[in-house]
């Protein structure tokens, strides 16, 4: 058992042949999970790495998405 409140479960691209819109599927996955934390009055959230497993979503990319739509949520 998981010490925590919550848990959101959320599901990433599958990476393959370079598809240009990836990124743009991958954002979504946080973006929705920060909403239902924030509707929930979560204070804080920890996300694995997502889709970067077996999906094969390159990790630095992965990274950068992850930040870019944290920050967009925390308006920084």
């Amino acid at each position: 058992m998981l010490p925590v409140g919550s848990v959101f479960h959320t599901i990433g691209p599958v990476c393959r042949d370079e598809n240009p819109r990836e990124g743009e599927l991958l954002d979504p996955c946080y973006r929705i999970c920060l909403q239902m934390a924030e509707q929930q009055g979560v204070k804080r959230i920890s996300f694995p790495a997502i889709s970067t497993g077996a999906y094969g979503y390159p990790a630095k990319e992965a990274a950068s998405i992850a930040m870019e739509t944290v920050a967009e949520h925390l308006c920084w």
